[in-house]
């Protein structure tokens, strides 16, 4: 009985700098130690900063400085003083750093004053208390707004594209609308009917999900002509889970830095301009239309082949299939001989499901530029697209052979125009094509 009750006053102390239940904290506030006010406030489990600028708060950091002042402890032989002269010899008349936690009308406040060795004297607003805590806090605890802000630029819930009904780009001359559909996937729908580019859309959604602030560049919402995101400049990027209830997303894209690197953006709900990276990102909202679409140019089966033509170097290739018990493919010109059914197999198969790397230009561009004025290669293929059911071919739900229709074959040629190589040092370079009539 004597040893238990052989105690002295700090023995009996409550150790812990706070005491609170980490998730009914609503409100933090640091005030620095060059005395600036950081405010945060937690709405619907998300955390916003209120001073001095307004804009998401990072909910992890702060939840952290919550964590770690919940598990504030102090040593027995930590405590000081409880003298209340001694507070200004110790620095806490004017604290260098005052970190306050609130819930509902409570507030809990330290202040943290001289530093010795590596600790610094401390005390709780409402105690007299005097006490070390180590100089780690202020180093964890002294932080700039830009400190406290979401790093993250965009925040919406989707498994991927999943979930999202359109995305819609508009510039200040045109709006290039996409929208997903049962039958296609992504089809753009204006300005254009034209399908869209699937792969190129979905990783779209994934990278603005996880593009990351680089710099907060202007919070005063006066210089947007400087960065490109005024109304005659910028891209507005609108994402939709549900068409017609509203944007689940939206943003501004500006101009790029002067090292390219990193472009100017800014969300439709703050005034503040931050810079993020370009790449993946930059070329697809400046590109539009020709970055969105479907990248498939030519397509068809083939089997249906029925003629090549490839002219090059000023001399004209004519190869022609003819059907028998084997299929043989025929050179006509520039003599008339049996083809090489490899050589042959080799480009229609290259045709017959031709994609384009990147479209860089629409008719109306200067071919020359890209070598198209006077192509170093032409290449015509011929094939047969049947229309109608051979009778036999289709039967009813009773199991009846249904009546013959006659089959219609249409002949249809295109025709591919190949010019300059894209990097002509580069002997892996790719080269600038188009369709004779696209």
């Amino acid at each position: 009985l004597l040893e238990k009750i052989s105690k002295d006053v700090n023995d009996l102390r409550n150790k812990w700098v706070f005491e609170f239940d980490e998730a009914a904290i609503e409100r933090v506030k640091i005030i620095n130690t060059s005395q600036e006010s950081l405010v945060c406030t937690k709405e619907e489990r998300l955390w916003w900063m209120s001073e001095p600028v307004t804009d998401r708060a990072d909910s992890v950091r702060i939840n952290g400085i919550i964590n770690e002042l919940k598990n504030l402890k102090i040593a027995k032989e930590d405590f000081v003083s409880d003298t209340e002269s001694d507070i200004a010899k110790c620095g806490l008349d004017k604290p260098i750093l005052t970190v306050s936690i609130g819930y509902k009308d409570q507030v809990q406040s330290l202040l943290l004053g001289h530093s010795l060795d590596e600790k610094v004297y401390a005390k709780r607003s409402d105690e007299s208390s005097i006490f070390f805590v180590h100089d780690v806090v202020i180093k964890d605890m002294d932080l700039e707004p830009n400190d406290l802000r979401d790093r993250q630029f965009l925040r919406f819930e989707s498994i991927g594209s999943y979930g999202i009904e359109q995305i819609k780009l508009e510039y200040p001359d045109t709006t290039l609308t996409i929208d997903k559909t049962k039958e296609y996937d992504w089809k753009i729908i204006t300005p254009t009917e034209v399908l869209a580019d699937g792969d190129v859309v979905r990783g779209f959604v994934e990278k603005i999900k996880e593009i990351q602030i680089q710099e907060f560049v202007d919070d005063s919402g006066e210089n947007y002509a400087k960065f490109g995101l005024d109304d005659e400049s910028a891209v507005s990027v609108s994402v939709f889970r549900k068409i017609g209830e509203g944007e689940t997303v939206k943003f501004l894209v500006g101009k790029t830095d002067e090292n390219g690197g990193l472009c100017y953006v800014s969300r439709a709900d703050s005034a503040a301009v931050f810079s993020v990276p370009t790449e993946d990102f930059y070329d697809i909202v400046t590109g539009g239309l020709l970055m969105m679409r479907d990248k498939l140019v030519i397509e068809f089966p083939k089997e249906n082949a029925t003629e090549i033509v490839v002219e090059r170097d000023g001399e004209r290739f004519v190869c022609q299939k003819e059907e028998g018990i084997i299929q043989k493919w025929f050179l006509r010109n520039p003599v008339n001989v049996e083809a090489d059914i490899d050589s042959v197999n080799q480009v229609v198969w290259n045709l017959a499901f031709l994609k384009a790397d990147k479209f860089f230009d629409t008719v109306g561009g200067d071919l020359s530029s890209y070598g198209l004025d006077t192509p170093t290669l032409k290449v015509s293929v011929t094939y047969e697209e049947s229309e109608g059911i051979k009778g036999g071919d289709a039967a009813s739900a009773t199991g009846e052979v249904s009546e013959t229709k006659p089959v219609e074959l249409n002949r249809i040629t295109k025709t591919l125009l190949v010019g300059n190589k894209l990097e002509p040092s580069n002997e892996k370079s790719g080269y600038y094509a188009k369709l004779i009539d696209g």
